[in-house]
């Protein structure tokens, strides 16, 4: 019982040092983002042909357009750049945020699945990977 205990307090020491990303934890960012996505403005919000097709929403919108403004503000002040949700502010081309990224995942092609064949239908399975002992 003991053991179990100190793991679930090594545990829970461990995620109590988990935090968001500096971006997101700036001051300049998390007001831009609560005053842009206010009822009021989100109920006016005209996402462009490309922003609805790629399932953007008003809140995803700010996020970006704040994520914009906030380093703009950073960098003409001498800061440096920040991460904002897990990543580095790249230009959205088309609705893509990260336009390399996806061109390069589909010129690696699609997965080759790991399906079975049973009684006419195919259907998609689990692999498992053991390590040989």
């Amino acid at each position: 019982m003991r053991a179990g205990a100190a793991r679930l307090r090594l545990l829970l020491l461990y995620c109590s040092r988990a935090s968001a990303s500096a971006g997101d934890r700036d001051q300049h960012y998390r007001s831009c983002v609560a005053e842009c996505s206010s009822a009021e403005r989100c109920a006016a919000w005209q996402p462009g042909a490309s922003l609805r097709m790629l399932g953007w929403s008003c809140e995803h919108d700010c996020r970006y357009m704040c994520m914009w403004q906030a380093t703009d503000a950073r960098t003409a002040a001498g800061g440096r750049t920040l991460q904002y949700h897990g990543k580095w502010p790249f230009v959205r081309v088309l609705g893509v945020q990260e336009p390399l990224g996806l061109g390069l995942g589909l010129g690696l092609g699609p997965a080759p699945p790991q399906a079975r064949r049973v009684g006419g239908a195919v259907h998609l399975v689990r692999v498992r990977v053991r390590a040989r002992p």
